[in-house]
């Protein structure tokens, strides 16, 4: 019963392009899920969080428009698939660091994503 949970759960992060990122970042020494300074993920630096305020507060201030919020939700569709492109590219390039931050940013978009998800 053990295994075969383990094969399936192995299956679920294969199958998953974002999760099997993640994953190899985790083999690599690095966890996404920790705040650890050592092997915890890495923060993102100010003005990435500077511009993730602005567009919370963008997306307060915006009507319920569904042009302005499809307009919004499109560029961070876009922007949420060009952050894994740096990640898939980081990691094939051996740079660990550099994808896992990636990830991060990611994850803080699509967290956005959510959020613009709730308004219409």
């Amino acid at each position: 019963m053990e295994d075969s949970s383990a094969i399936n759960a192995a299956y679920r992060v294969l199958r998953d392009p974002v999760a099997r990122a993640e994953y190899l970042v985790g083999l690599a020494g690095i966890d996404l899920d920790s705040n650890d300074r050592e092997t915890g993920a890495p923060h993102p630096d100010q003005a990435f969080l500077i511009e993730m305020i602005e567009r919370r507060d963008q997306l307060a201030d915006l009507e319920s428009g569904a042009s302005e919020l499809e307009r919004l939700r499109e560029g961070v569709e876009t922007e949420i698939s060009s952050m894994f492109d740096t990640a898939l590219t980081a990691l094939a390039a051996g740079e660990i660091q550099s994808a896992a931050l990636a990830l991060v940013h990611r994850r803080y978009l699509k967290r956005f994503l959510d959020e613009i998800d709730a308004q219409t």
